[in-house]
Parts: structure tokens; C-alpha cells; sequence
């Protein structure tokens, strides 16, 4: 009887070499998922906060509007959102701790003696949220982007 011996000394097969690949790229693809998942539950968390601070601010300031507090506008009809005269007297709000919201509360009477106000309040440098009121009725809102 004749024993045949192989020395395999650091030898792996090919099927091995391919199965290591396959479990490496699967446990790769899994781990980027993962990833993606929490970023996306992140982004979802911001948005869910944003929008509960805006509806805070809009309960506060716009369904309640104290209409006393707003300051007359220094320019004819309302002063340019960008306007360095816009800008003046512009007033914070928080809300527990949250990121401050900055916003304009102005008014102006018409010829016809009508008094329009306009409340625009922001996160950022770029947009807006306006709403508009005449007379006390609230008549329009909406978002305005601002250019500089």
C-alpha cells in the first residue's frame, strides 16, 4: 500500500478565495444599508423637528397674531426682504431651546386708510415664510426666496 502526501503548506483553494469575496462584498453591501438607513432616520428627525418648530412659531405668531407688535415699515408698501431697511428691527423667537427663528412684523396703511401687515420669519439666509393680513384677515402666505 503506497501513501501519497501533499504538502499544502499556505495553499487555499479557489472555491475558498471566492466564498471569502462573496461574504466580504455581502457584509460590505449590509454595512453601507445600515449607513444609509440611520442617515436617512437622521435627515427624517431633522425634518420632523423643523417642521414641529414651524408649526410651534405658526401657532404662536400667526394664529395668534398680536397685531400690536408689529412696527410700522420704513419704506412705501413693505421694505424689500433683503433691504438693509428691512432688516432693522428684526426680532428672534425660540422655542425650548431650539434653533431661533428671525422674523420681520411690519405694517403699512394704504391710501384708502387700509392697514396691510406682512409677518416673514426664517431658519436661513435664503428663504422665507411670509404671511399677509389686511385688516386683521389673514389673506395670503407662502414661501419667498430671498436674492441678494
Amino acid at each position: 500500500m503506497r501513501v501519497i502526501r501533499y504538502d499544502q503548506q499556505g495553499w487555499v483553494s479557489l472555491p475558498v478565495i471566492v466564498l471569502l469575496l462573496v461574504v466580504a462584498s455581502l457584509s460590505l453591501a449590509y454595512q453601507q444599508r445600515l449607513q444609509d438607513a440611520f442617515q436617512w432616520r437622521a435627515t427624517l428627525d431633522d425634518v420632523n423637528q423643523s417642521s414641529i418648530l414651524w408649526q410651534t412659531f405658526q401657532q404662536e405668531r400667526v394664529l395668534s397674531p398680536a397685531f400690536h407688535d408689529a412696527q410700522i415699515s420704513t419704506c412705501i408698501g413693505f421694505c424689500s426682504l433683503t433691504s438693509s431697511a428691512s432688516l432693522i428691527h428684526t426680532m428672534a423667537w425660540h422655542s425650548n431651546n431650539e434653533e431661533d427663528i428671525t422674523y420681520l412684523w411690519r405694517y403699512y396703511d394704504n391710501t384708502q386708510g387700509v392697514r396691510f401687515y406682512r409677518l416673514c420669519a426664517r431658519q436661513d439666509q435664503q428663504q422665507y415664510r411670509c404671511w399677509w393680513w389686511r385688516d386683521h384677515t389673514l389673506i395670503s402666505q407662502g414661501i419667498v426666496s430671498a436674492t441678494h
